[in-house]
């Protein structure tokens, strides 16, 4: 990262780095443990939810990568209501994000949704 920071200008500084937010605070996703990312691939309630939510919104996410980050991040902006957001004011990511400017870097995976969305079916979400 300090390299890309000084090829594009930058001093290379620590502080001018963005700073990752971790998974935390938990809702009730589907994980591989307690608190952790949501399990790859594999078809989730909360995920399908944030899908649908971003869609209404005019943000089209793919199911793999960008649906459970926009999850994660709404959970940050106290916009899940499955969590007790009250909690979030003293977690460091929370204080990370608060009153900043996010930068979502959508990646692609579009042609992917169709073969998602028959995952999600054979797991009766939808």
């Amino acid at each position: 990262m300090m390299a890309l920071d000084i090829s594009t200008g930058g001093t290379g500084s620590e502080k001018n780095l963005p700073e990752i937010i971790g998974p935390n605070p938990t809702c009730s996703i589907q994980s591989s443990k307690e608190g952790a990312y949501f399990v790859f691939g594999k078809p989730s309630r909360c995920i399908l939810e944030t899908f649908s939510e971003m869609a209404t919104y005019g943000v089209p996410l793919d199911l793999l990568y960008g649906s459970p980050t926009w999850a994660i991040l709404l959970r940050y902006w106290g916009l899940d209501t499955s969590i007790d957001c009250s909690k979030l004011e003293h977690d460091k990511s929370f204080n990370m994000i608060k009153g900043k400017t996010l930068m979502y870097v959508h990646s692609g995976g579009m042609e992917g949704i169709a073969s998602q969305m028959n995952r999600y079916k054979r797991e009766g979400l939808i």
